[in-house]
């Protein structure tokens, strides 16, 4: 969470796993929670917090899978979860340090 408070962005975060955390963005579109994430990982690249042992970058990156549902009576949040885990796994697939939004 040492990044999260580092960040410029205002939202609400949970811890999801060991590595991962999902942001709550209220009234946000599929393009506008596009672009906080284009943001998020600029922050992250401009901390340039040392990745230490990795083969991939020397430097801490940040993959992203983005999801948006516009809430009805049918709705649940476990559908919007499976849709962002989802999109999450397809960006670390990607190569890393990649946003992928279903």
């Amino acid at each position: 969470m040492l990044i999260l408070q580092k960040l410029t962005v205002h939202f609400r975060e949970r811890r999801y796993g060991g590595k991962e955390f999902s942001l709550i963005l209220p009234n946000t579109d599929q393009p506008g929670a596009v672009h906080v994430g284009n943001s998020l990982q600029a922050q992250v690249r401009d901390l340039q917090i040392t990745h230490d042992g990795s083969a991939i970058n020397q430097y801490v990156t940040m993959s992203l899978g983005v999801a948006t549902i516009i809430p009805t009576w049918k709705s649940s949040t476990s559908d919007l979860i499976i849709k962002a885990d989802k999109a999450l796994y397809q960006a670390k697939s990607a190569g890393r340090n990649s946003i992928i939004s279903n």
